[in-house]
């Protein structure tokens, strides 16, 4: 099946991610998609080569990640989508300070 479900890169509302075959977002299989949480983590992989799929990821972890209170996460994957959101915040976050950089 060609995973073109996630190509949409439009404005999204990133704090409403919905993990449902067919839904709309960078969390969502395509429609029709029948695959169980390897096949789910294993889609995920291949989306964040995708350069607008992975800022679409990144964001969302980075929204996730600063207030996890106005995220919501829901569908059959939602465990294991919150598991990718909490994976990719340390590559995006690792040896970033809170402090200003001094020029």
């Amino acid at each position: 099946m060609k995973d073109i479900a996630y190509k949409c890169y439009g404005v999204i509302d990133l704090s409403k991610l919905d993990t449902t075959p067919g839904g709309y977002g960078p969390l969502a299989p395509p429609a029709g998609w029948t695959g169980d949480k390897q096949a789910y983590l294993h889609l995920m992989r291949c989306r964040y080569k995708d350069m607008g799929a992975r800022q679409h990821l990144l964001f969302a972890a980075r929204l996730y990640a600063g207030s996890p209170d106005i995220v919501s996460v829901t569908g059959p994957f939602s465990d294991a989508a919150l598991a990718v959101l909490n994976g990719l915040r340390p590559l995006r976050f690792e040896g970033m300070s809170s402090k200003p950089a001094k020029g």
